[in-house]
């Protein structure tokens, strides 16, 4: 089991004891309107998290989901994941936060902590995400950390929530760990002793 910390967030594994938290972002369309994350009823939420916990429990773990907690409150605000593929060199992230903290700088600070667990603890040599072309503030967020936008996926995501049926653009984005390693980082917090002025060496 892990946990990462920066300076006003915990990032824990996901429980069955999120359910409230995790109910409340996951049906609100405005949150998981550029996701295929989400949009859940009740069964599918408790399924959700089950999976969750069994994917921390498996060997060897492919699947970490995290919440993201406040450490002043203990609230949980949100959640980031890496799905592992199988050769377990190589990932995709992902994230999404309650609108309550959007552009508070919360989601920079997660997504170091995940981004430092990617390269430093497991250190992988590739990782990736997908954003929707309208979905201006993820890619942003990916860019600073030095991911470069690597294709364009024309209507391969159903629009939700409109009738009648549309299809959205998707951008494909991804960094190596030799990239990240000489990224200018926007965020750090509790890094390794290795980084200096805000650059890995």
């Amino acid at each position: 089991m892990h946990e990462l910390e920066t300076d006003r967030l915990i990032l824990r594994p996901l429980t069955s004891a999120d359910y409230s938290a995790i109910s409340n972002i996951a049906s609100d369309e405005d949150i998981v309107k550029y996701m295929v994350w989400g949009d859940y009823n009740e069964e599918e939420t408790i399924r959700y998290l089950e999976k969750c916990e069994a994917d921390w429990k498996t060997a060897p773990q492919m699947n970490y989901e995290f919440g993201i907690v406040l450490k002043e409150t203990g609230a949980l605000i949100g959640a980031c994941w890496l799905h592992l593929e199988n050769n377990r060199r190589c990932g995709e992230l992902g994230w999404v936060l309650h609108r309550d903290w959007w552009r508070q700088g919360l989601m920079t600070q997660a997504a170091g902590a995940l981004f430092r667990f990617c390269f430093e603890d497991l250190r992988l040599h590739r990782v990736y995400a997908h954003a929707r072309v309208e979905n201006h503030g993820s890619y942003k967020l990916m860019e600073k950390y030095g991911m470069r936008r690597e294709g364009l996926f024309k209507q391969c995501d159903p629009i939700r929530f409109v009738e009648p049926e549309a299809w959205a653009d998707v951008y494909l984005y991804a960094v190596l760990d030799t990239e990240y390693l000489n990224t200018e980082i926007p965020y750090q917090s509790h890094a390794p002793d290795s980084f200096d002025a805000g650059r890995r060496k």
